[in-house]
């Protein structure tokens, strides 16, 4: 990496040329002894300065014991009075019991305007010092409105249309309703979220049980918060949770780590899949408000999963430049394709490579996908990640591969445990079915992308049983959380976790457009064959 200073290199040259020209007056007619003390001490000069000026080498290697420069005061927005939204990232990972949390609660210094002023503050400076390329701005289409894809979500009566014409309901749209009320209530007064939801003032709001156990990826259980409620069509621009988006935003910005290749959102607990999400969100953000304010952030984190990509396999990982597994791929993939939305400019040798991947680890010309290699055993949530990540990279309709993967995912259906369509279901036993949500999320976006009748019968599945398991007594009141789960990641994320993605699950309707359609082929913004 090279970590010159233009603007030190440009002093230097015109410095050089001022020599020059003075040449014949410093060698041929002042002493020599002179010429030795004017030299010495103009070294020591430019010596200071270089020191003071020359920015130490940034860490992109995230890893435990390294850490990249905070961006304490990025240029492009102003974050004075937000010096305490880091308080929640530093706390212990350990099993905590309520005395304890009580303890923690009382000793964290956050300013109580937060929500109401500095988050307004935050985002109405401007961005005229940052170093963005102007070209971003160009691209991003800022009068043009919501973006290709997004558009369904941009207005309540382009929602209630799409809710009817593939599948929803009052139902599913009243439980996304409560789903976006429980993640507020649990917004820290910093604007992030904890997968720990106990942690934060308001115990009592706070009493849902099942949390998680990765209280320091804040930064992701924030992005995974915001993507419910800008799948709903909320931002900080309108909607009935502005304040709830604003601040959220406002932390994210806050946040990030800046490198010199791009802004960084890595988290020790979750590596790259933490930096996707943060990306994913920023992103739609900007997507669905054409705020240039958001500009700099979207670029530059598309540009640090560009660098963190796997050379040579095309993946990523949980660390830059690692072997890639399915998953994280999944997430990226969804990152490139929001960037694309909002107009960022993409590598298309990045999204080659990311194909590359995908081919490698798949079985049956691309029917089913491993995690990190091709296995004979068939996988349900790689192979739902895998197919969802083909179609956005330009699969059609028309794809052989693609008609056998959605026909053997539709056989198997959603992961529901012993829940038949039509039963009720006491509000004590329903954390208790075993479900995996993650592989339900990934599933029900191929099954909607694809459409015909696999995706009917899917939905009537996947929708009621999300709407029977809702919670809805008591502190936990439009919240999921599913008992038996047989994914790491619900031990990890909890009831959050949970939560988002059954929440994102019953926004498939409308949170992105159909890419294929009866009047037209596939609407491929990945062009790379």
């Amino acid at each position: 990496m090279s970590e010159h200073d233009p603007q030190q290199e440009t002093e230097s040259e015109d410095a050089g040329l001022e020599r020059n020209s003075h040449t014949f007056l410093l060698f041929n007619v002042m002493p020599s002894w002179l010429v030795s003390f004017i030299v010495h001490t103009l070294l020591i000069i430019v010596l200071a300065f270089a020191y003071w000026t020359i920015p130490g080498k940034q860490k992109v290697g995230l890893v435990a014991g390294e850490a990249a420069e905070d961006i304490s005061e990025m240029d492009e927005l102003s974050f004075d009075s937000l010096e305490d939204s880091e308080t929640f990232d530093n706390l212990e990972t350990e099993n905590t019991n309520e005395t304890e949390l009580e303890e923690v609660v009382e000793d964290l210094v956050i300013e109580e305007e937060f929500v109401e002023d500095t988050v307004t503050d935050a985002l109405s400076e401007t961005i005229e010092s940052s170093a963005i390329d102007s070209q971003v701005l160009e691209l991003s289409g800022a009068t043009q409105g919501p973006a290709g894809q997004i558009t369904g979500r941009s207005s309540a009566k382009a929602r209630r249309s799409l809710v009817r014409k593939n599948g929803g309901s009052d139902a599913s749209e009243n439980a996304v309703k409560l789903a976006m009320d429980w993640i507020a209530k649990h917004q820290l007064k910093n604007g992030s979220w904890s997968f720990d939801h106990r942690v934060g003032p308001d115990p009592a709001e706070r009493a849902s049980p099942n949390p998680g156990e990765f209280r320091n990826s804040t930064r992701a259980a924030t992005a995974m918060s915001l993507l419910v409620f800008l799948g709903a069509g909320q931002t900080h621009v309108e909607g009935d949770y502005k304040e709830v988006v604003e601040a959220g935003l406002a932390y994210l910005l806050k946040s990030g780590k800046r490198t010199s290749e791009g802004l960084s959102y890595y988290e020790d607990d979750g590596g790259l899949y933490n930096h996707g999400l943060v990306a994913i969100a920023i992103c739609e953000a900007f997507a669905m408000t054409d705020d240039p304010r958001l500009a700099p952030a979207a670029q530059d984190v598309i540009r640090y999963i560009e660098f963190c990509q796997d050379p040579i396999g095309g993946g990523w990982r949980y660390e830059p430049k690692q072997a890639g597994d399915t998953s994280a791929v999944g997430w990226q993939v969804m990152a490139l394709k929001s960037a694309l939305m909002c107009g960022i400019e993409v590598d298309r040798q990045v999204l080659r490579k990311a194909r590359r991947f995908l081919d490698f680890v798949s079985t049956e010309s691309g029917t089913f996908y491993g995690y990190t290699h091709p296995v004979d055993e068939r996988r349900k949530g790689v192979t739902s990640v895998g197919l969802l990540s083909q179609m956005y990279l330009g699969w059609t309709r028309e794809n052989d591969a693609l008609k056998s993967g959605v026909s053997w995912l539709g056989q198997r259906g959603p992961t529901i445990g012993n829940w038949k369509r039509g039963q009720s279901v006491p509000e004590d036993a329903k954390s208790k079915f075993k479900c995996g949500m993650y592989y339900n999320y990934y599933a029900t976006q191929v099954m909607h992308q694809f459409g015909g009748e696999n995706w009917d019968a899917w939905n009537l599945e996947m929708r009621d049983f999300l709407i029977a398991t809702q919670s809805m007594q008591g502190p936990a009141k439009g919240s999921w959380y599913y008992q038996n789960m047989d994914e790491t990641g619900y031990r990890c994320g909890g009831r959050l976790y949970a939560t988002t993605l059954a929440a994102m699950t019953l926004e498939v309707y409308y949170r992105y457009l159909p890419l294929y359609d009866e009047k037209k082929n596939a609407e491929v913004e990945f062009e790379l064959d």
